[in-house]
């Protein structure tokens, strides 16, 4: 999707997926063909251009033999939460993607007053 915002969370969840699905030496069509999806499901959560709900998730795990809950935990270990100063959002076009920095809160603010803080 072009300009969409992505978080730092949003784009590690979706490479933890796609390395749960490779390390489960799937392609995405065996995947999507164990969930008895189309190929295209698979293509378009591993981009983005879809987001999954939480039993999709589960779903997504259990046709990989992994748990939710280990997926989870190792989710967790490699992509830890950062600090909230320095979270960042990424806004990915078809052709780059680039960083919206900290200012994001200061220009909300400034073109929202009633969202200033008191």
């Amino acid at each position: 999707m072009a300009n969409t915002l992505w978080t730092y969370r949003q784009q590690a969840f979706r490479k933890a997926l796609k390395n749960v699905r490779q390390q489960a030496q799937l392609s995405q069509a065996a995947l999507a063909e164990r969930l008895g999806k189309p190929q295209s499901f698979v293509s378009k959560y591993e981009s983005g251009e879809r987001r999954l709900e939480y039993l999709e998730v589960e779903m997504i795990c259990l046709a990989c033999n992994i748990t939710l809950s280990r997926f989870t935990s190792e989710f967790e270990t490699l992509y830890p939460l950062p600090n909230r100063e320095k979270l960042q959002m990424v806004a990915e076009t078809q052709s780059e993607a680039y960083t919206v920095g900290e200012d994001l809160q200061a220009t909300e603010t400034a073109t929202n007053p009633s969202k200033s803080e008191d």
